[in-house]
């Protein structure tokens, strides 16, 4: 519920303002963000998720849960699901939002974690070492053939199109580095 405070959680009393309740939150919990205006949210002393327990952020569906702003800075292992972003006064999605400002990401597509086989993006920052990552999707996600065609990057799709991502669907993952 929008609020600065307030609220235990539960169904009769629900956090007031999305930073009570994700003051609340362990790693694998999720938050339903009601119907409503939100502001701004900074993440600074927040809960961060962990490895396979991400904190989920998601709007309850029973109407827009509207924000101007969530700026992640200091927390990891977040995911944030079917919320609204404004921009100058008019209320739309994160990627409309975007090419509006700046002109960029004009054939963007937002998609959710449930289109990706595999993605775990270890944390908190600062990172020493990041291991290996494989952010494949999955062949029912919306983002499979719908890229566009660069020459010398991508012409050599498997499918209708290019898949939007850093690998091919369908195709074998690549080998950097010296080989045996």
């Amino acid at each position: 519920m929008p609020g600065s405070e307030g609220g235990d959680g539960s169904e009769t009393a629900p956090f007031q303002g999305l930073k009570t309740a994700w003051t609340a939150a362990s790693p694998g919990d999720t938050i339903l963000v009601h119907a409503g205006s939100y502001g701004g949210v900074t993440d600074a002393d927040l809960t961060s998720g962990t490895q396979g327990n991400p904190v989920v952020i998601r709007a309850f569906g029973d109407g827009d849960a509207v924000f101007d702003f969530i700026a992640v800075f200091h927390q990891s292992h977040l995911w944030f699901e079917g919320l609204t972003f404004r921009f100058n006064g008019n209320e739309t999605g994160f990627y409309s939002c975007l090419t509006k400002a700046t002109g960029m990401e004009a054939n963007g597509l937002q998609i959710g974690r449930s289109c990706f086989d595999w993605l775990e993006v270890p944390g908190p920052a600062p990172m020493t070492s990041v291991p290996s990552q494989w952010i494949t999707l999955r062949a029912s996600c919306a983002a499979v053939d719908a890229g566009v065609v660069l020459p010398n990057v991508n012409d050599d799709f498997f499918g209708a199109a290019p898949d939007m991502g850093a690998h091919e669907n369908g195709r074998p993952l690549p080998h950097y580095g010296p080989r045996e």
